[in-house]
C-alpha cells in the first residue's frame, strides 16, 4: 500500500488558519501517513505552531524554507518527503477526515500515479465545488488528455506521485500565475496514470488559479 506524505505550507497564513489545516490532518481516520511542515518565515507564529504539533504528534516534521513562496515551500518539503506520493495543503485549507485513506485505497486498486480529488473552494461566498473535478469523482480511470483533467490542471489537493520529482526533477516553477497547473500538466504528458478519488475532499480558502507562489 502507497505511503502519503502532506506538505503543508503556511506562506502568509495567520496562526488560526493554520492550525485549522493542521487539525484537518489529525482528524484523519488513519493514522499512518507523515506530514511535512513547511515555514518559510512570513507567517508570526508558525514555528512554535509547528513545534507543537511534531511535538505532540508522531511522524510531523518541520522544515525552513529559506526562500519565501508556497512555491518554494512545496519544493523544499518535497525534497523533505519520505513517502512515495505527495498531498500539498497550503495553509487556511481543509481536507476531510477520510481523504488520505481513501486516497490510499484507490491507488491500491488503481496503481494510478496522478489522482484526482473532489474539489472544493470558498472565498466571500458560499462554498461550491469544481464541476470538472466531480466529473472525475466518477469514474475510476481518467485518460491523461481527458478534457476534464485539463480543465482542472490549476487545482491543488492531487495526489502525485513522487517519482515525479525525484525522477523527473519536477518542481513547482517559482512564479504567480498558474504554477499548479504547469506541474500537473507536466505529470500528466509524461504519461502517468490518473484516476479520480471519490471521498478525497479538498477545499482551498483562496484563487484555485491565481495563488500567490
Amino acid at each position: 500500500m502507497a505511503s502519503i506524505t502532506v506538505i503543508v505550507t503556511s506562506h502568509k497564513t495567520d496562526e488560526d488558519a493554520l492550525r485549522y489545516s493542521l487539525e484537518s490532518l489529525v482528524e484523519q481516520t488513519v493514522e499512518d501517513f507523515d506530514v511535512v511542515l513547511v515555514d518559510d518565515g512570513t507567517t508570526q507564529g508558525a514555528d512554535k505552531l509547528f513545534a507543537q504539533y511534531c511535538g505532540e504528534y508522531d511522524g510531523f516534521v518541520s522544515v525552513f524554507s529559506e526562500k519565501p513562496g508556497t512555491a518554494a515551500s512545496r519544493n523544499v518539503g518535497a525534497l523533505k518527503a519520505r513517502g512515495d506520493f505527495l498531498l500539498f495543503l497550503d495553509g487556511g485549507d481543509y481536507i476531510a477526515p477520510e481523504t488520505v485513506d481513501k486516497y490510499r485505497q484507490t491507488q491500491e486498486a488503481t496503481k494510478a500515479e496522478l489522482l484526482v480529488n473532489r474539489y472544493y473552494y470558498s472565498g466571500e461566498g458560499e462554498p461550491g465545488y469544481d464541476s470538472w473535478s466531480e466529473q472525475l469523482c466518477v469514474v475510476p480511470d481518467v485518460d491523461k488528455l481527458d478534457r476534464a483533467l485539463l480543465n482542472t490542471s490549476d487545482l491543488d489537493g492531487k495526489l502525485f506521485s513522487r517519482k515525479f520529482f525525484d525522477l523527473y526533477g519536477l518542481r513547482f516553477p517559482e512564479q504567480t500565475v498558474a504554477y499548479n497547473a504547469y506541474l500537473t500538466m507536466k505529470c500528466a504528458l509524461s504519461g502517468a496514470k490518473t484516476a479520480g478519488c471519490a471521498g478525497a475532499i479538498y477545499e482551498k480558502k483562496s484563487n484555485p488559479l491565481f495563488g500567490e507562489a
